[in-house]
């Protein structure tokens, strides 16, 4: 395991933590599906895919060390895929590091909003997620 996928590793994480620790309290049954997400997205990013293989080059000079061997990997994108081609030859234009970013958000809007829809389903099954469309009764 190289330093870029422990860096991955340990964003994924700081992530799920963030998501699982907010001010209202989440079930065991969610949090295990969020580990299982993040543990998917972590396996996505960071498996070895065949562009390199399909594009017969590696990552051009002038990339910073984490996008350099990232370059063929990553989801939703890898930085190879907004990265200028010009003379049959890839061209760094600066944004290649913000797909990473980009996949980060991903992962964080996906387990909150699993969290937030876990949660509110989990509060309906037990009566608290909406009003009561019973009548009240009146006191007098």
């Amino acid at each position: 395991m190289s330093m870029t996928d422990i860096v991955i590793t340990a964003f994924a994480v700081v992530i799920l933590v963030g998501v699982t620790r907010t001010s209202r309290p989440t079930r065991p049954g969610i949090v295990v599906l969020l580990v299982l997400l993040t543990g998917g997205w972590i396996w996505a990013n960071l498996r070895t895919t065949g562009w390199r293989g399909i594009w017969g080059e590696g990552a051009p000079d002038g990339l910073d060390p984490v996008t350099k061997s990232m370059f063929w990997r990553g989801w939703p994108l890898a930085p190879f895929m907004i990265c200028l081609i010009h003379g049959n030859r890839f061209r760094p234009n600066g944004a290649e590091g913000l797909v990473l970013v980009v996949n980060l958000l991903v992962l964080f809007v996906v387990l909150a909003l699993v969290a937030f829809v876990g949660g509110r389903w989990t509060d309906r099954g037990q009566g608290k997620g909406s009003p009561s469309i019973e009548p009240k009764e009146e006191s007098r």
